[in-house]
């Protein structure tokens, strides 16, 4: 394998830009997936109130407006009806529209942020591929110099004068 230094430092250069800005995007877009678990959450929980406030108004509501039985006497027959009236609730339609946005955007940034974690560790695993290349040539210039060394040592020692 030919040692091309230029190559080499072009490749150190480009891993320690990237690996230098790579925390501050990593904690920019955690940031961002912790500003959309809220939204997300409240999303939840505005669903969920919507969906206790009809219960609610299931629950209680009474056969006529001068009577005080309940028109829906069973657990069965309010979860129907809960259920028919937020299916006929465009409100709740947009709620459950906002909160399934929410759920894909929060989702969108966490892909985001465990893309760039595997790209901070191929970033690891560049810089260790350098590492070794750079280690074996290394090794390789040392063994010829070593043997260029010797080779001229024992030329110098075997000619009479100890001149190669």
């Amino acid at each position: 394998m030919a040692y091309d230094p230029k190559s080499l430092l072009e490749s150190l250069e480009r891993i320690k830009r990237e690996a230098e800005a790579m925390p501050a995007r990593i904690a920019e877009w955690r940031e961002k997936s912790t500003q959309a678990r809220t939204i997300l959450d409240d999303a939840k929980m505005m669903v969920a109130e919507h969906e206790a406030e009809t219960l609610s108004l299931v629950s209680a509501e009474t056969v006529d407006s001068t009577s005080t039985k309940l028109k829906f006497t069973n657990q069965a027959a309010r979860d129907a009806e809960t259920s028919r009236r937020l299916a006929a609730d465009e409100h709740h339609r947009r709620l459950k529209t906002h909160h399934d946005e929410a759920a894909r955007v929060k989702m969108n940034i966490d892909m985001q942020v465990a893309k760039m974690q595997d790209e901070e560790k191929s970033l690891d695993r560049q810089l260790e591929a350098v590492g070794l290349q750079l280690r074996a040539e290394i090794a390789r210039s040392f063994a010829t110099l070593i043997t260029e060394f010797t080779l001229l040592e024992g030329r110098r020692l075997a000619s009479p004068k100890g001149v190669a």
